[in-house]
């Protein structure tokens, strides 16, 4: 699954890490120009196997590896 998307405008992106541990259940919004994690989100209690980002950016849906979908509202 996809577990990136890049925001509108090019400035940020959202990344699901790939891990066994706790890190692979959240989202990170991620500056591109540094690398730099500007936003955490506790986004699942199992493991993050997909996203998508929504074309003008104002929701996300998430899945993780029990199928529970998330659908979350996004914000500036």
């Amino acid at each position: 699954g996809r577990k990136f998307a890049v925001e509108p405008g090019g400035k940020t992106a959202l990344i699901a890490p790939t891990s066994s541990d706790d890190s692979g259940t959240n989202l990170f919004r991620v500056e591109i120009a540094t690398g730099k994690v500007v936003d955490h989100l506790k986004a699942h209690t199992s493991s993050l196997q997909a996203l998508q980002l929504s074309p003008d950016g104002r929701w996300l849906a998430t899945i993780d590896e029990y199928f529970v979908l998330h659908v979350w509202r996004m914000t500036e």
